[in-house]
């Protein structure tokens, strides 16, 4: 059940989610131990590192055989029916609290639109702007947006597990998203070269059971606090910490990553830019009774 909406002055805007007291998020200050994993299906840590550039990263790690929580992808409002538009921009804040998820990350990238009149694309970042949805998008067994060539599906499938690489069948798929950029990891191969390219970075991977999977979030464009990661650090990181396979989402200045706590939903990073809006995010959703 909501309980409302309250905005912060600085760029960590609090929601509140739920009013039950239960602990469905456990909020740690280092990577989960065994007792941790055992008695807690939803984590949430961070982690400083140097690249050699300082870097502040952002984990989620979900416990698929849990059944009390399940994975979920939203989108912005699809604003003209049967035309162009897959869905408008919304601040990933309103979107996640309208979608009761108890953790979020942005997903897909997009493209703008022309406009009707004009036929003259309509540029930028706001609320409300209609756009194309960049490759694969399902929402609870609902195709919202198509499959695409260059674009590296994500999918769960009717068993609640995690696949990685091209949808041949939307009908085995119950959510789904597509990677922007590269595919990071691929049976623990990275599959990246070495660049020099710093970006904030959102990331989402799976262990080799597809037992766990992993939200990441690095920021970046900080300096001297978290100035980003490349494509071959983004696959370094989650391999380190688990992952099989992974791909990387859209990331820059509309990473962020939102999680539960204390009964509120909190934006754990630092976004560049302060808050984008942005057409699609994937979460974690408690299942109600």
């Amino acid at each position: 059940q909501l309980l409302g909406v309250n905005y912060y002055s600085d760029t960590t805007v609090i929601n509140a989610v739920s009013g039950s007291g239960e602990v469905l998020v456990k909020h740690l200050d280092s990577p989960p131990n065994a007792s941790i994993i055992n008695n807690y299906p939803l984590v949430s840590w961070k982690e400083k590192i140097e690249t050699p550039r300082p870097v502040q990263l952002h984990f989620i790690r979900l416990d698929l055989e849990n059944e009390e929580y399940e994975l979920f992808s939203f989108t912005g409002t699809d604003s003209d029916g049967k035309g162009p538009a897959e869905a408008s921009l919304e601040l990933p804040t309103s979107m996640a609290i309208k979608n009761s998820a108890i953790v979020a990350i942005n997903a897909n990238a997009f493209r703008h639109l022309a406009d009707e009149e004009t036929n003259v694309k309509r540029m930028g970042w706001f609320e409300g702007l209609a756009v194309d949805i960049a490759g694969l998008v399902i929402s609870d067994g609902q195709v919202k947006s198509e499959t695409e060539e260059k674009r590296i599906d994500f999918w769960i499938d009717k068993n609640a597990k995690p696949k990685i690489g091209k949808l041949k069948n939307t009908k085995n798929a119950v959510q789904g998203l597509a990677d922007w950029g590269s595919l990071l990891l691929k049976n623990d191969e990275i599959m990246v070269e070495q660049s020099d390219v710093c970006h904030p970075r959102t990331m989402i991977g799976s262990d080799k059971k597809g037992k766990h999977l992993f939200f990441v979030v690095a920021d970046g464009r900080q300096k001297g606090y978290s100035e980003g990661i490349t494509l071959f650090e983004a696959a370094e990181i989650m391999k380190n910490h688990g992952c099989y396979n992974a791909i990387n989402l859209d990331g820059g200045g509309s990473s962020i990553m939102l999680v539960e706590k204390e009964g509120e939903l909190v934006i754990m990073n630092k976004p560049s830019g302060g808050i984008r809006p942005i057409p699609v995010m994937f979460g974690v959703r408690k299942i109600e009774n």
